[in-house]
């Protein structure tokens, strides 16, 4: 959840996110590589495009799908999340507060989210985080 409130919290000011170092270290204390990096790259991404996100994003409905605390390198938990759907959730430019229009696939969101979240130095985060675009999820 810290790992969602964080992302979000970075994809609604991603300017201040890509500037300001408190802003980052909130992320990357709840994420690993390779998402902690390639999230990183998409806020750097919006914050150049100038772009945000404003709205209410989906809720989480998480359930953890399996366990393995002796795992290696790290202990993990694998978690599957079908957040509700986001219907205020939009992208708009920063300098007009103009919508940006989604590019929608063959199949409406929200999908279905499988997060790796491993233990590291004795702090969890999120290190993979993979969505099934093939279709709509409904619940987990």
């Amino acid at each position: 959840m810290a790992f969602w409130d964080a992302a979000n919290d970075a994809q609604r000011d991603p300017a201040t996110f890509s500037k300001d170092e408190e802003s980052a270290k909130a992320f990357t204390s709840v994420a690993f590589d390779p998402i902690r990096i390639a999230y990183i790259q998409y806020i750097a991404g919006l914050a150049n495009e100038k772009t945000a996100f404003r709205g209410t994003p989906g809720r989480p409905r998480v359930k953890v799908q399996s366990v393995d605390l002796a795992a290696q390198p790290y202990p993990m938990v694998v978690l599957a999340d079908c957040p509700t759907p986001e219907p205020t959730w939009r992208k708009y430019l920063v300098k007009t507060g103009e919508v940006v229009p989604e590019a929608n696939g063959s199949v409406p969101p929200p999908y279905k989210l499988t997060v790796e979240v491993i233990k590291v130095d004795g702090r969890w985060g999120a290190s993979k985080v993979t969505a099934d675009k093939s279709r709509t999820c409904t619940a987990v």
